[in-house]
């Protein structure tokens, strides 16, 4: 097992990372923008170009009098590869890679506008690990929101959790932004089997009833990359 000492140091630079440094975002949804997005299907051999979410007939060039109906969506859940884990998320979303930090860092954002940022920090820590990284990047994260000018910043006790098979140890921050809108900060260190990683999810006080389900199945997924 991994001892703490040996990757503690890099969390406070992730807690509260801005959007700088962030320029990768996830393949293009299908339909979205000005262009239809096309696909190729091969089918027999014969290849055709479609656009995706539209069922479409298409005529065989070798064969004209068969024809083929077919549709191209991509599926609402979707999977994402980081060096030591893996985990689904729900469309419509983008991933955002840190690319100055390599693979090991990416920011989930979604449309109804909360974020995850989820740190992969490789092989599995026990459980004083765990309770020892949370402490320190809970605390990282809420300096982070001081130093933005929040106020009523509240951090509340430390918690553990399951999330599906895995362990998770984390605690909830609260505050409150110059326009006195409430927000909310979930940080939590997560470990299983050969992975472990620490997942910083921010929102709206407001939003929560339909954050809360997302990022559930999103902690709910993640499991050691094959």
């Amino acid at each position: 097992m991994l001892r703490p000492v040996i990757w503690l140091v890099c969390l406070s630079t992730i807690a509260v990372m801005p959007n700088r440094g962030y320029g990768q975002p996830g393949p293009p949804l299908a339909g979205e923008g000005n262009q239809p997005v096309l696909y190729e299907l091969l089918i027999n051999g014969e290849s055709f170009l479609v656009e995706g979410n539209r069922i479409v007939t298409l005529r065989s060039e070798q064969d004209p009098d068969t024809e083929y109906q077919v549709a191209i969506r991509l599926a609402p859940t979707q999977q994402y590869h980081m060096p030591t884990l893996r985990f689904h998320y729900q469309r419509p979303a983008i991933l955002e890679r840190d690319t100055e930090g390599g693979h090991n860092v990416v920011r989930l954002v979604h449309e109804l506008g909360f974020s995850m940022l989820i740190h992969d920090l490789g092989g599995t820590i026990d459980e004083e690990a765990q309770k020892q990284a949370l402490g320190i990047l809970a605390e990282s994260v809420a300096e982070s929101f001081r130093e933005m000018g929040a106020r009523e910043v509240q951090a509340g006790q430390p918690h553990s959790r399951k999330f599906g098979e895995n362990t998770g140890h984390g605690t909830v921050i609260r505050y409150r932004d110059a326009e006195d809108v409430g927000h909310t900060c979930l940080v939590y260190v997560l470990a299983g089997d050969n992975f472990s990683a620490t997942c910083v999810i921010q929102y709206l006080d407001r939003d929560q009833e339909d954050v809360i389900p997302l990022v559930r199945k999103t902690l709910d997924s993640f499991q050691a990359a094959p």
